[in-house]
């Protein structure tokens, strides 16, 4: 629980402060939600160094993998296409 000062300010437990690495200086961001406020701590550009190195592997096996899905998912549509236009040819010959 905290507290709305006269200023506006709030305070947060510390218990708090240190699951989420905030300290004295440290930026959050309130984010409105239809069940109330959302506090999200923000990342300075420094404590982001490094993380995409970290994750790159990971990243680049996700595009991998979605661009397998993509030509898996294309090849069905080519062939549901071929499926359709060969259908509709055959419709059409049977009316002449």
């Amino acid at each position: 629980m905290a507290t709305v000062t006269s200023k506006s300010m709030v305070t947060i437990h510390s218990k708090i402060r240190k699951k989420y690495g905030l300290r004295q200086g440290s930026k959050v961001e309130f984010v409105e939600l239809k069940e109330g406020l959302l506090l999200v701590p923000l990342k300075s550009l420094s404590e982001l160094r490094g993380t995409t190195k970290e994750k790159s592997d990971l990243l680049v096996s996700a595009v991998k993998e979605l661009e397998k899905e993509h030509r898996k998912e294309a090849k069905k549509m080519k062939k549901w296409f071929l499926m359709l236009a060969s259908s509709f040819y055959t419709l059409l010959a049977t009316r002449e």
